[in-house]
């Protein structure tokens, strides 16, 4: 003989999904602050990178920013401007280094520093430099990965009130 049971699934838990929503960008926000603390790891100047997270309604986000002028002008690049002297009569600096980091390279390298010189000048006529563009390099690098962790968060929060399911590999995680 066979008897039919209603299944009834728990109500649906908004909190829940929102909890594991948060938590999973807050985590993916530290990862890719990791990301963007690399750039600047061989720096003689220190930048320090700050990670806010927001819950709305309808998204979750998350935003690494830095106050750093030096940080923008690598990130950014520089147009050609002229440098004075702004408490001395001259300027006094070596050439012959290299930069530490490089256009389209995460990773800075070690540089090399500028040893000719000392050289003095009125004023130099600097090229500019050209922008690393670290923000696009980062999201290349991670857009699919965060993709990933948010359909997971997702997920699991659903999972957590009986409304998903992933398979055996994923619940161990």
């Amino acid at each position: 003989m066979f008897t039919a049971k209603a299944i009834i699934p728990k109500p649906y838990n908004n909190k829940a999904v929102e909890d594991s929503v948060r938590e999973r960008v807050r985590k993916v926000g530290l990862e890719i602050k990791k990301d963007f603390q690399q750039t600047t790891e061989t720096w003689d100047t220190k930048v320090l990178f700050t990670l806010l997270t927001r819950m709305f309604s309808d998204r979750a986000t998350f935003s690494i920013t830095t106050t750093s002028d030096i940080y923008r002008y690598v990130t950014e690049g520089t147009k050609p401007h002229v440098i004075r002297p702004r408490r001395a009569k001259m300027l006094r600096f070596f050439t012959g280094g290299t930069p530490k980091t490089q256009p389209r390279v995460l990773k800075p390298g070690r540089g090399r520093k500028a040893t000719k010189g000392p050289v003095f000048a009125k004023e130099v006529h600097h090229p500019g430099t050209e922008a690393r563009n670290y923000t696009n390099r980062i999201w290349l690098k991670r857009h699919r990965w965060v993709t990933k962790q948010m359909e997971l968060a997702m997920n699991w929060g659903l999972m957590m009130t009986g409304h998903a399911w992933f398979p055996a590999e994923v619940r161990r995680r």
